[in-house]
């Protein structure tokens, strides 16, 4: 199979991605409408350079990615998310392989075009993956993004886990920060209130930037004993926590 042809079963699937949250309507036209409804608002944002960031943008703004990846590696890149909400209509995509300055040997851009159509906050998420040769995408490119205003977010927005989620032997927490430092604490406490592990999370940036953050911790549940995850950051000034945000587990 020709590298051209993934490509187009990887655009088909990012387009289905796109339209599957039409199918929760009774009218398959919604967001054709949405779009039409929602005039261009002239503001372009490239968003190339933003990963693990938050963007906050308006109705009918245009938003731009352009993924760089190895033509010798069989890796492409892989629209993921969103795949519900209606919030992002498909406008334009190219794979370019030639004629570009930002190419070195061996490299493709896949280029993507989205116009925003409804309002809200949703991460936006791409996999550099070859199912054939791993489980696991070999980049990750994700940036969240809000119509909301920011003085309307939190400093610290946890994504996973979710409130009432049941836990075994291991949480996955992950969210967006804005941090003093590039870094955030995070504490798991027990039904007792006792810490049952603690630790830092490095964020991929820090004030006055959103910066995504990731880890895996391992917890050792006793039945009976429900779960609290506690990510704050403290103060440079008097060393205080401050921004703590919590989340209630079941185990």
């Amino acid at each position: 199979m020709t590298k051209k042809i993934l490509f187009s079963i990887i655009l088909l699937g990012g387009i289905i991605g796109l339209v599957a949250c039409r199918q929760n309507s009774a009218n398959s036209n919604v967001n054709n409408q949405a779009s039409q409804e929602v005039p261009d608002s002239g503001v372009v944002i490239d968003i190339t350079e933003k990963n693990g960031q938050i963007i906050f943008a308006n109705l009918g703004d245009e938003l731009i990615i352009d993924l760089k990846g190895n033509t010798d590696d069989k890796y492409q890149w892989s629209f993921r998310e969103p795949i519900s909400g209606g919030f992002l209509i498909l406008k334009k995509h190219n794979i370019i392989e030639t004629d570009d300055k930002r190419l070195a040997n061996n490299e493709f851009i896949s280029e993507w075009r989205f116009k925003l159509i409804k309002s809200g906050t949703f991460e936006i998420r791409f996999d550099y993956e070859n199912s054939f040769l791993s489980s696991k995408p070999k980049k990750v490119f994700r940036i969240k993004v809000t119509t909301d205003s920011a003085s309307a977010l939190s400093n610290i927005i946890i994504d996973s886990p979710m409130a009432g989620e049941t836990v075994k032997d291991k949480i996955m927490i992950r969210g967006y920060a804005k941090t003093i430092s590039g870094k955030i604490n995070y504490r798991v406490k027990n039904s007792e209130g006792k810490n049952i592990t603690e630790g830092v999370i490095t964020t991929t940036a820090s004030d006055p930037a959103y910066g995504y953050f990731e880890k895996e911790v391992k917890v050792i549940t006793v039945a009976g004993q429900d779960l609290t995850v506690e990510l704050y950051q403290i103060a440079i000034a008097d060393g205080q926590e401050i921004d703590l945000t919590k989340v209630e587990l079941k185990t």
